[in-house]
């Protein structure tokens, strides 16, 4: 396959290999089936949330292998205040295997109650109006499933990385630096500089627009 631009998203790498077999097309839509129990499940954890407003979930973790990532908890803390005083939002913070420390850390309710199997917490992100993450996995789940997203990109380009085809926003770090090639950084700024009130206008951009029809 020839190679492709270095500003490209993986997906469309990945096409590239398949093309050269004779495939012509765009790429398929994801598919992921949520069964009924799974769906009811959601359903009642999001009907328990207080307040009046969206329902908004965020999650706060990242891979082990991509701290790096990571938009610091004091950050979620102050983002889900403003959601909650400007909007009434219903909020859930969600976290995978390995992860609920990461969430208790945002020190603010309602936390996800347990671990849940992955087509569960996939039927959780179809339940609620919008995801706010970091680049993580749940971000493109819950765009195959028609749920806005708002990502955070720091390291990483989002014109690479960002869920396929690119339907939620994208807020990006202002450091000078971003996006760079690194898995490790001392000064860790890129995610900081991400600043609260600029999230809640990208999240503000994805509730006016409404669920996505599933990819």
């Amino acid at each position: 396959a020839p190679r492709q631009p270095l500003r490209v998203s993986k997906v469309e790498v990945n096409l590239s290999l398949v093309r050269e077999l004779g495939f012509t097309g765009k790429c398929p839509g994801g598919t992921l089936r949520i069964p009924e129990e799974d769906r009811m499940y959601a359903r009642s954890l999001v009907s328990s949330l207080e307040g009046s407003g969206p329902t908004i979930a965020l999650h706060p973790a990242t891979s082990r292998f991509g701290e790096i990532k990571r938009w610091p908890v004091e950050h979620f803390r102050r983002l889900i205040d403003i959601l909650r005083e400007r909007l009434d939002a219903r909020i859930l913070v969600t976290w995978g295997p390995g992860e609920r420390a990461v969430a208790d850390a945002v020190g603010r309710p309602t936390v996800l109650p347990s671990e849940l199997p992955l087509v569960r917490f996939a039927a959780v992100l179809e339940a609620v109006d919008l995801l706010i993450a970091a680049d993580t996995g749940a971000l493109p789940i819950a765009s195959i499933l028609g749920t806005r997203t708002v990502g955070l990109y720091g390291p990483k380009d989002p014109v690479v990385y960002a869920p396929y085809p690119a339907r939620g926003e994208t807020v990006l770090s202002t450091a000078p630096c971003s996006p760079c090639k690194l898995r490790e950084c001392e000064h860790r700024i890129c995610m900081a500089l991400i600043g609260p009130e600029a999230v809640f206008t990208a999240a503000q951009r994805a509730l006016e627009k409404g669920k996505l029809v599933p990819a």
